[in-house]
């Protein structure tokens, strides 16, 4: 069963779209069409979204949960960023949060098909480019909820990022084994930080102990990354 929410907040949009995990979800016959679930407007920094234009029924129609990822219980929210040009077409689409390449491509040919659809800012009464995010959320109905998961993969970093510590405490002396383990244990806690943000976009705790792994693995422009990633959320 396709199953579409939309929700539009601070002038952002996020799209939820959940499968049953049943075998006969998988069926094409058996999808249901889309349902708007609001009829709300909002309007914020003159970027204006109707829920009843033609972009977010094109939107619900045409992004769909790929059978194969609802098999492979891919589930997580993808967020992209995009320019909004004066005339409403939009470019430089670009993942930001990442849930699997079926998952994005299905994403980002969605909006690409959008381009042309959309408002644009104003600034003194003349329309200007201006940078979008869009979040959609894919998840499987019954299973574990996506927070949940995140908390789950969130902990078991951390727990590695302890071991990790106390390992590196109790071993003083440097040497190419201690470095292989220690490189091992962040490679792993970064694993379950990435997973984490896969299932909960842009939480700064998440940024925070990525940016950390990355430090201690010497990867110094990634640390760079995520710790302006990290700020960003303050």
């Amino acid at each position: 069963m396709k199953y579409l929410l939309f929700i539009f907040w601070l002038g952002v949009m996020t799209m939820g779209i959940h499968a049953q995990n049943t075998e006969r979800s998988k069926k094409q016959d058996e999808r249901v069409p889309a349902k708007l679930q609001t009829d709300q407007i909002q309007k914020i920094s003159e970027i204006t979204i109707l829920p009843q234009s033609s972009i977010s029924y094109f939107l619900m129609n045409t992004i769909e949960y790929p059978e194969n990822s609802v098999a492979k219980m891919e589930e997580g929210q993808v967020v992209v960023k995009f320019i909004i040009e004066p005339d409403g077409a939009i470019r430089d689409i670009k993942v930001i949060n990442s849930v699997s390449e079926a998952i994005d491509e299905q994403v980002i040919n969605g909006v690409e098909k959008t381009s042309g659809k959309w408002l644009p800012a104003y600034e003194n009464g003349k329309p200007v480019e201006s940078e979008h995010k869009l979040y959609i959320t894919f998840d499987i109905m019954n299973n574990l909820p996506l927070n949940e998961q995140s908390i789950d993969h969130f902990t078991k970093g951390m727990k590695l990022i302890y071991q990790a510590e106390l390992y590196e405490k109790e071993n003083p002396i440097n040497n190419n084994k201690k470095v292989k383990k220690l490189n091992r244990q962040y490679k792993k806690a970064l694993f379950h930080f990435d997973e984490a943000a896969k299932y909960q976009a842009e939480e700064g705790s998440i940024f925070y102990w990525q940016s950390y792994a990355y430090q201690k693995l010497g990867d110094m422009q990634r640390m760079e990354e995520k710790l302006k990633e990290y700020q960003a959320t303050l």
